[in-house]
C-alpha cells in the first residue's frame, strides 16, 4: 500500500475515537458513606474515578457537604460548603481549599440545609441556587457574599451556564432554562429518569450538557449516575454509573465562543481531521489521474 494511502487509513481509523471522545469532570462525594468530601476526577464516559484529595484547608478539618461546583474563565474551581454556608476555592490538583467568604444565606432554607448549585456565566457573574429555598442569588466571587435573591422553580438542584443563560435540573424531574436578564424560568422538558435526591450539572467545551444524579440518602448502595441531557427537549440519556454521593459537577471553564452553535457542531478535532481527509483524498485522486 502506498504511503499516502496508509496515512489516509490511519486518519480514518482514528476519526471516530477523536470525534466521540468524552470529557472528564470534577465532583465531590459530599454524601459519601466512608470518606465524604473528597475531590475526584470523573471519566464521564465510563464513570471511573480518580481520587485527587480531601477538600480541606492547609490546616484544619475537612470542609463539609461540599457541593455546587463551578469553574471560572481562568479555570479556577469553586464550590460551596453547605454546612458553613460559605464559598470556597478548590485546587483541582490537590483538593486543598481556601475559604473565600460567607455567602450570607444562613437561615434562608428549611433546617439550614440549602443544597447549593453554582455556575459562572460568560459575563463573569457567579450564580448560586438552592433546591430547598427555591432561590437564585448572584455571588461576589471575591468575597463570597450572595445578593439580589430571585425566585426559582421548586427544587431546582444543579446549575450550569451556556453563554449567559442558566440551566437547572429540578427534583420534579424536569430541565429548566433561566434568563438572568429577564428573570424568567422556562420549562424545557422532562428528563425521563428515576427520581433522585440531588444533582450536578455542567456543559463541556463542545456545548454538551452533562448531569450527575445522586441517590445515596435514599439508598447508600445506589451509585450516582451520569447522564447526557438534550437542551432542546430535556431528555436525559444514561451514560454510566459512578461513585455514590456525588452531587456537584464541574467540567470546564465557561465556553463563550459560538455558544449558539455549540450543540450542532463537532468538537475542535473533527474539522481538522475532516480537512486532512479531504486533502489526502484529493492527493490520492491526483496520483490516480496522473497514473
Amino acid at each position: 500500500m502506498r504511503p499516502f494511502a496508509l496515512l489516509l487509513l490511519a486518519v480514518l481509523l482514528c476519526l471516530p475515537a477523536l470525534t466521540e471522545a468524552q470529557p472528564f469532570g470534577y465532583s465531590v462525594d459530599s454524601d459519601g458513606q466512608t470518606t465524604a468530601d473528597d475531590l475526584y476526577r470523573v471519566d464521564l464516559a465510563t464513570g471511573a474515578v480518580t481520587l485527587i484529595g480531601a477538600v480541606r484547608p492547609t490546616v484544619g478539618p475537612k470542609y463539609q457537604d461540599v457541593e455546587g461546583l463551578a469553574m471560572n474563565a481562568e479555570g479556577q474551581l469553586f464550590g460551596t460548603d453547605d454546612a458553613l454556608d460559605a464559598l470556597i476555592r478548590i485546587d483541582p490538583q490537590t483538593g486543598l481549599a481556601t475559604l473565600v467568604g460567607a455567602l450570607g444565606t444562613a437561615g434562608q432554607g428549611p433546617g439550614g440545609n440549602l443544597d447549593y448549585g453554582l455556575a459562572f456565566t460568560c459575563d463573569g457573574r457567579l450564580w448560586l441556587s438552592s433546591d430547598t429555598a427555591d432561590t437564585l442569588w448572584q455571588v461576589d466571587p471575591g468575597s463570597g457574599l450572595a445578593s439580589a435573591p430571585r425566585d426559582l422553580p421548586a427544587g431546582l438542584t444543579g446549575l450550569a451556564a451556556r453563554g449567559n443563560t442558566l440551566y437547572g435540573v429540578a427534583l420534579d424531574g424536569n430541565l429548566y432554562r433561566y434568563s438572568v436578564e429577564l428573570g424568567i424560568a422556562t420549562l424545557v422538558g422532562p428528563l425521563g429518569i428515576p427520581a433522585f435526591d440531588d444533582g450536578g450539572l455542567d456543559f463541556d467545551a463542545d456545548g454538551n450538557l452533562w448531569a450527575i444524579a445522586e441517590y445515596t440518602p435514599s439508598d447508600p448502595n445506589l451509585p450516582s449516575r451520569i447522564y447526557r441531557v438534550d437542551i432542546g427537549s430535556g431528555a436525559a440519556t444514561f451514560v454510566a454509573d459512578t461513585r455514590a454521593g456525588f452531587e456537584g459537577l464541574a467540567i470546564t471553564a465557561p465556553s463563550c465562543v459560538g455558544v449558539e452553535d455549540a450543540q450542532s457542531v463537532p468538537g475542535p478535532a473533527a474539522p481538522m481531521l475532516l480537512l486532512m481527509v479531504g486533502l489526502l483524498a484529493g492527493f490520492g485522486m491526483r496520483r490516480v489521474v496522473r497514473a
